[in-house]
C-alpha cells in the first residue's frame, strides 16, 4: 500500500438567503475528468524519439540511392565510395554534421501528443462566489456595481460566501492530491507495463487495420501473411464515408481504453469520491455509438461504484 486513504470531504448545502440554497457538490471536478488532466501532464512533455546519428557514408549512400536496385546498390555504393577524392568526402562529412545538429536540437524541444495540459479550477474567493451568483441572476450586473453591493454588504450576509471560499479551497487541496496521486501511479506504470498506456497518436489507419484483422481471423484465416500490404491496399479503396466511420470508431475505442485505464489507477490511489458523477451531473456513462451502429449505455450508482473498489 503506497498511499493511506484520501476521502472526499462531505458535500454540504450552503444557503445563499435570498440567491437560494448552494450544494457544493457542483464545486468539484468530476473523477474522470481529474484523471485526464493527470494524463495530460504526462503526455505533454514526452520527448521526441532520436533518430539515428547520421554519418559521412551514410549521406553519400542517401544521395546515391535513387540510382541502383536495392539489390546490388549497397554494393554498388561500397565502390563508388572508395573512388572518392577527400574533397567530395568532406562534403558529405559537413552534410552529416548539420543533420546531426538538428535532429539533437528537435530531440530537445518537446512535442504535445496530449493536446493542452488541463488544470485543476483554483480556489474561488468570497467575493468571486458572490459575483458568480448574482451574474447568474442579472446578466446586465457589472463587475464595478457587484464589488461596490458586497463592499455594503454586512457580516452576516458575508458569512455564508465566506464559508465557501473555506469549503473550495478544501475542494482544491482534495483535487490537487487526487491528481498528483493519478500522475504518480501512470508514471510508474508507464515505466514498468508501458503497454497498458493506450497510443495517443493512434491512426485511422491502424484501427482499420486492427479491424480488418480481426474479421479475417472471424472468416476462418488462421496464418496471415503480408498483412501490412494486405492492410494497405484495402485501406486506399475505402471511400470517405468509410474513413468517417473509422474515425469515429478511432473516438470509441480511445474513450474505451482511458476508462479502463482510469479504473485501473483509481484502484491504487486509494481515492474515494464518495457519490460524485464520474464524467457529468447525469449518473449514467455514454458511450458513443460504435462502429457496428450499436449504442450501448452503462449506468452506475456511483455510491456503490466507489464502495465497491478494491482499495
Amino acid at each position: 500500500m503506497i498511499f493511506s486513504d484520501l476521502i472526499c470531504p462531505e458535500f454540504q448545502t450552503i444557503d445563499l438567503q435570498e440567491l437560494g440554497l448552494f450544494s457544493t457538490q457542483s464545486l468539484y471536478t468530476p473523477p474522470l475528468k481529474l484523471f485526464e488532466t493527470a494524463y495530460s501532464k504526462l503526455t505533454i512533455d514526452a520527448p521526441r524519439k532520436r533518430r539515428k546519428t547520421e554519418n559521412t557514408y551514410r549521406q553519400f549512400v542517401k544521395e546515391l540511392s535513387g540510382t541502383k536496385r536495392m539489390t546490388h546498390f549497397l554494393k554498388y555504393a561500397s565502390n563508388e565510395w572508395t573512388k572518392l577524392v577527400p574533397e567530395r568526402k568532406n562534403y558529405y562529412k559537413e552534410k552529416a554534421t548539420i543533420s546531426n545538429s538538428s535532429s539533437i536540437k528537435r530531440c530537445e524541444e518537446t512535442r504535445k501528443i496530449g493536446g493542452k495540459l488541463k488544470k485543476i479550477r483554483r480556489a474561488c474567493s468570497s467575493i468571486t462566489f458572490f459575483i458568480s451568483c448574482k451574474h447568474k441572476i442579472s446578466k446586465k450586473s457589472n463587475f464595478i456595481q457587484l464589488s461596490k453591493e458586497w463592499k455594503n454588504l454586512s457580516a452576516d450576509a458575508k458569512e455564508p460566501f465566506k464559508n465557501l471560499e473555506i469549503l473550495d479551497r478544501e475542494r482544491y487541496e482534495f483535487e490537487k492530491t487526487a491528481v498528483s496521486r493519478f500522475e504518480f501511479i501512470l508514471r510508474l506504470l508507464r515505466a514498468s507495463e508501458p503497454k497498458l498506456l493506450p497510443k495517443t497518436n493512434k491512426r485511422v489507419y491502424d484501427v482499420f487495420k486492427e479491424h480488418y484483422i480481426e474479421t479475417l481471423k472471424e472468416s476462418g484465416w488462421v496464418n496471415i501473411a503480408n498483412t501490412e500490404n494486405i492492410a494497405r491496399f484495402n485501406y486506399k479503396k475505402l471511400s470517405e464515408e468509410d474513413r468517417k466511420q473509422y474515425k469515429q470508431l478511432r473516438k470509441t475505442k480511445k474513450k474505451e481504453e482511458n476508462f479502463d485505464l482510469f479504473l485501473k489507477v483509481l484502484s491504487k490511489s486509494y481515492v474515494n469520491f464518495r457519490n460524485l458523477p464520474l464524467d457529468n451531473d447525469k449518473k449514467e456513462i455514454q458511450i458513443e455509438t460504435n462502429f457496428f451502429g450499436e449504442e450501448e449505455d452503462y449506468e452506475e450508482d456511483f455510491e456503490d461504484f466507489f464502495a465497491n473498489i478494491d482499495y
